[in-house]
């Protein structure tokens, strides 16, 4: 009687521990779309990084390929006028992609949790592209909770994001992404994206 009982706890302990390391890519779908529906694929400045210099810092390193890193405020810090940087920016997280249609750009990306059931959920930024160094996200919408309602994950901004480029000497590695091998990936990969 007792070792049914260790197994059912043991199965029950697996399972927990299991859900606690899904990653939510069900919403995550630009990656098997073109990077753009106009024929000048490039619009932005890839040599560099957009940083946003509203309430809060952020960065974002575009790729030809249709990659995209997001990084925190507290991943680079501005020293003189240069940027140096921390710890996140060799990690495999905050990767994602984008798409452009015509002026409008949309911003898939997947966020890292630690207090979820989700281990990662996506996070979807859309705006406008001003010029080639600059972008203006608009809206963001987060799917974290599988129970929030459609209002609660999406939100336009009050006041919207402006992105400008900035040149840097160093960009984070492309290939060192946590979804890179992944067999969903790159089977679905589009072929504007390799």
């Amino acid at each position: 009687m007792k070792k049914p009982l260790i197994l059912f706890i043991l199965f029950l302990l697996l399972i927990s521990c299991n859900v606690i390391l899904i990653n939510k890519i069900n919403d995550f779908n630009i990656y098997k779309l073109p990077i753009s529906s106009n024929d000048n694929i490039n619009q932005l400045k890839t040599s560099g990084v957009y940083t946003s210099k509203n309430e809060e810092t952020f960065y974002y390193f575009f790729y030809k390929n249709g990659l995209v890193k997001y990084m925190s405020r507290n991943s680079m810090v501005e020293f003189n006028g240069v940027l140096r940087l921390n710890f996140e920016f060799d990690l495999k997280e905050n990767w994602g992609h984008y798409k452009i249609e015509n002026e409008m750009i949309t911003i898939q990306r997947f966020n890292r949790h630690r207090q979820e059931i989700y281990k990662r959920w996506i996070i979807e930024e859309r705006g406008k592209i001003l010029n080639d160094s600059t972008i203006q996200i608009e809206e963001i919408q987060s799917n974290w909770r599988a129970n929030q309602s459609e209002e609660e994950s999406e939100r336009s901004l009050k006041t919207p994001i402006i992105l400008k480029f900035n040149v840097v000497d160093r960009k984070p590695d492309s290939t060192n992404i946590w979804f890179y091998n992944k067999k969903w990936y790159q089977e679905n990969l589009h072929k504007s994206r390799k």
